[in-house]
């Protein structure tokens, strides 16, 4: 399955940008860096790695943030 930008980018056409072009720009925008995605995960494993609910349900939320913004 391809990247839903590419896919929405195409739907848009060359010459033309449309309600397509604009969603792909905002998912783009929305997305995650690289960077940011390694930090988040750094900071996930310290939190679960922790004896606490609270810190536990912390690393979870991050790994459900993670999960949805793939």
């Amino acid at each position: 399955m391809s990247d839903i930008v590419e896919r929405l980018r195409a739907m848009a056409g060359p010459h033309q940008p449309n309600v397509c072009t604009e969603a792909a720009d905002e998912i783009e925008r929305l997305r995650l860096t690289d960077s940011e995605r390694f930090v988040l995960l750094e900071v996930r494993d310290i939190y679960a790695d922790e004896d606490d609910v609270e810190c536990n349900e912390i690393a979870a939320v991050i790994d459900g943030l993670l999960e949805r913004t793939k």
